[in-house]
């Protein structure tokens, strides 16, 4: 890009002196999508590679430090143990990455159905597993956090970032560095606040210095966040253009929005509400003008992208739906979000709003009083000032990072009001998906995940900019070329800065390969006083399946543990007698009946039965997942199925509370008498499963096997393993 001469830049000027007036198509074309990419992957200076590095270098070292620091552990146990990883995908990714899917994991039914999981989102995963095998993790994960810092640095220079600021904020989020700090910096307030008598959640008084953003989660957030901040670009695009939207857009739009609905349906419901705001904003920036071809590309990308997603919708089982939390709310009471915290929330970003607004409206009072002849490197310095008022040419960094049609107040002004749009978006959400359909899934998702994501992205594109604006200087926000006479410290800044994004970048996963402890901390191993000891004896677990030519060789399985199942279904191509309820494709009645003959394995009484299945981890994963749930403003049956006590605490448990599971007593009734009839009437043992892998908990019950069927072959502090006799009839 050659330096724009002074006539040139008098008429770009006069072309932008109206904010609201629409950009030309060549402007368009000039700072598009396209553009923005290239200015990405070919940067200008060449050592910006140095960021694409460090993100990769970071998403690299748990996969690279575990293959040096632990070369005891197998593939399996370090996937296992991958940092914020839903360990419960990996056996739907390893089906999958055989293109099955059906039941991904059941003992008798395996591959047949339709699978309520998250089919196509895990595909980037599963694609990478058939060609790579077991390493296909650690090329996936640093493909998907490349691809989330190309659409969070495209994202960021579109609101007025700039190169350079763009590339440093989109490392330290895409290596999680950003989040690592906020969260230190917000340990004191929750300190503070715990001695005044609160405690810092959503559900009494938020974190507001919490950046909840880009969690290395699969599905969700690694890959559908990306997708999230991809919908963002084209949504502030949109907002800040105000002209007709075209048919690319459309075909983007609805891609994008159809692969978020199949991994986040609750970041597709808050884009789904902006982009109505966009549109509405559009058409009266157009005069009304309707947008066929956005409507119809929209379409063709939503059809081509969620095809399966509809097949899906309609063959799968509904009750798969209900054992995710699906629950019917009346239509005649808008359902808002409890408590003050999402008050608080919109609040903050209304006042930071405001405050964009009117220092933009101060700058553009003093441009108006000392107009500028040319475009120049600042919008902030003093318009009085004649070193700084006077028009130049702009240099060839200035043009890279502020575009032709680009006014950074304009743009400071739509981020602002943008920002509102998307914090609102975020707390209605919830109550117009619940008002349309009358129903919903694990509302508190909204409340915890949700609108903290989105007020963080908020949160950073509005102190951003008000800094530039509030702060004088000679520079417009984005240019990344410093004087002379600063270059040097500025250098020096830039590698602490790079160091310190490093540093608070790697602590999660050295962290992580130094614990000995469940891969799951927030699962509790259901045991205590060994905790230290799991990993080690998880990783000998695991080698002598690999190792036992009984374990090896042994087909089916039941195990209580949820690790475990995960671990032989996914590495070691087992079928789980008790699948985990989450993504099978079996019936509830079907996972009742296996639950009962397991326990009829156990030599369990009907007392033991009824105590055993009320332990709200039993019923997480083998009993009805998030079916029986319960909080303040939910219960799966009426009161007088609850004892007074379960009522109690029910009422005092925040609305939308998570996961608190309690068994009915009608239910609690209905699964002991079903447990009887099996224990009335003769089991096929050959169904039965080859194995049993028993934990400290069902120790702790004084539950055993059967003995004239099952026999010990292998023991260690934590696990037993028990193979069925050959030859065991009924």
């Amino acid at each position: 890009m050659v330096e724009l001469e002074r006539g040139a830049g008098v008429k770009k000027a006069k072309q932008s002196q109206s904010p609201v007036s629409a950009p030309s198509e060549g402007k368009a074309r000039a700072s598009g999508f396209l553009s923005d990419l290239h200015a990405f992957l070919l940067p200008e200076p060449r050592w910006h590679y140095v960021f694409h590095g460090i993100v990769l270098l970071v998403t690299l070292s748990y996969w690279l430090g575990s293959l040096v620091l632990l070369p005891e552990a197998s593939w399996a146990e370090i996937i296992m143990y991958r940092p914020k990883g839903d360990n419960q995908t990996w056996p739907v990714i390893t089906a999958l990455s055989r293109l099955n899917f059906g039941d991904p994991t059941d003992a008798l039914y395996y591959g047949q159905g339709i699978g309520g999981f998250h089919a196509v989102i895990l595909l980037p995963y599963a694609l990478a597993v058939a060609a790579f095998g077991s390493p296909g993790y650690m090329v996936a994960d640093a493909c998907l956090a490349w691809f989330y810092f190309l659409a969070i640095t495209l994202l960021l220079r579109r609101c007025n970032w700039g190169n350079l600021f763009s590339l440093v904020a989109g490392t330290a989020l895409a290596t999680g560095a950003l989040q690592n700090l906020s969260q230190k910096l917000s340990q004191p307030l929750g300190k503070l606040a715990n001695v005044l008598g609160h405690a810092m959640t959503e559900n009494d008084f938020p974190s507001l210095l919490s950046l909840p953003l880009f969690d290395k989660r699969i599905p969700r957030a690694m890959i559908t966040e990306a997708l999230v901040v991809l919908v963002l670009y084209f949504l502030v695009r949109s907002w800040q253009e105000r002209r007709a939207l075209t048919l690319q857009r459309g075909l983007a739009v609805g891609s994008l929005m159809a692969l978020l609905a199949q991994g986040d349906p609750y970041s597709f419901s808050v884009l789904g509400l902006a982009w109505i705001g966009v549109v509405i904003r559009c058409l009266a920036a157009t005069h009304w003008r309707w947008f066929g071809r956005f409507l119809l590309g929209g379409l063709v990308g939503a059809l081509v992208f969620g095809v399966y997603f509809l097949f899906q919708l309609h063959s799968q089982s509904p009750a798969s739906a209900v054992r995710f939390g699906l629950a019917t709310y009346p239509r005649t009471e808008f359902l808002l979000l409890p408590g003050y915290g999402p008050w608080l929330r919109v609040a903050v970003i209304g006042a930071l709003a405001g405050l964009v607004a009117w220092t933009v409206r101060r700058w553009r009072s003093a441009r108006q009083e000392s107009p500028p002849a040319g475009p120049r490197s600042t919008v902030k310095g003093n318009p009085h000032d004649p070193e700084t008022s006077a028009p130049r040419a702009a240099t060839r960094t200035e043009c890279a990072a502020l575009r032709p049609d680009d006014d950074p107040l304009a743009t400071a002004a739509a981020v602002g009001s943008f920002s509102v749009l998307l914090v609102v978006c975020a707390w209605l959400a919830q109550p117009v998906q619940v008002f349309l359909l009358g129903q919903g899934a694990q509302l508190y998702h909204y409340l915890v995940f949700t609108l903290p994501v989105f007020y963080a992205y908020a949160l950073l594109l509005l102190l951003f900019n008000l800094l530039c604006l509030r702060v004088p200087g000679e520079r417009a926000p984005g240019v990344e070329s410093p004087p002379p006479s600063l270059r040097w410290r500025v250098r020096v800044l830039l590698a602490l800065a790079l160091t310190t994004v490093t540093l608070l970048g790697l602590e999660e996963p050295i962290g992580t390969i130094q614990s000995t402890q469940t891969a799951r901390a927030e699962m509790s191993p259901w045991w205590r006083g060994l905790e230290d000891q799991y990993r080690p004896n998880f990783r000998a677990l695991e080698k002598a399946f690999r190792d036992y030519p009984t374990l090896r060789e042994g087909r089916t399985f039941a195990t209580f543990y949820h690790e475990v199942n995960f671990l032989l279904t996914a590495f070691h191509g087992k079928r789980a007698y008790l699948p985990d309820n989450g993504f099978t494709t079996l019936s509830d009645g079907e996972l009742e009946r296996r639950l009962c003959e397991v326990s009829k394995i156990y030599m369990m009484t009907p007392g033991a039965f009824a105590e055993f299945i009320q332990d709200g981890r039993i019923m997480n994963f083998w009993l009805g997942c998030a079916k029986y749930w319960c909080a303040s403003d939910h219960r799966f049956a009426t009161e007088d199925n609850y004892s007074a006590e379960e009522l109690s605490h029910m009422r005092q448990l925040p609305k939308q509370a998570a996961f608190n599971l309690v068994l009915p007593t009608s239910e609690l009734s209905r699964l002991v008498d079903k447990y009887k009839s099996v224990l009335d009437h003769p089991s096929d043992a050959l169904e039965w499963p080859d194995l049993l892998v028993l934990t400290p908990m069902l120790r702790s019950y004084g539950f055993r096997p059967c003995p004239q069927v099952y026999h010990e072959v292998y023991t260690n502090e934590v696990f037993s393993v028990y193979a069925k006799a050959p030859g065991s009839g009924s």
